[in-house]
């Protein structure tokens, strides 16, 4: 089983124009949710089920080197919404690139 994660990242130290640091889309195994099970369990034993997976997926944007820092925001995202295909993998993405693949929508919109 893999499952993709769409995660966002921000400073909010930062001025509010410049706290967003990034997306990237991330594919998490289930053995790789599996290992930060273990770590998640003796660090946080109060975690919810499935903080696993985010934990893997946060795991696998700093190895890919699409981790910024900051905090993250991890969505799940079915594998089969279109969108998904549309975002290349384990790659940082600026505001810039992301309006180039899909346009944003704001609350207003």
């Amino acid at each position: 089983m893999t499952k993709t994660f769409w995660l966002s990242f921000c400073d909010p130290k930062k001025p509010k124009a410049q706290r967003f640091l990034g997306a990237c889309l991330v594919d998490v195994t289930e053995a790789e949710a599996d290992d930060a099970a273990l770590e998640i369990a003796r660090r946080f034993p109060r975690a919810q089920h499935g903080a696993e997976w985010i934990a893997a997926a946060t795991r696998k944007a700093h190895q890919t080197g699409c981790n910024p820092g900051g905090e993250v925001l991890a969505i799940a995202v079915p594998t089969d919404h279109p969108m998904a295909a549309k975002y290349p993998r384990n790659q940082l993405l600026s505001k810039q690139a992301l309006e180039a693949i899909a346009p944003i929508m704001t609350a207003g919109d």
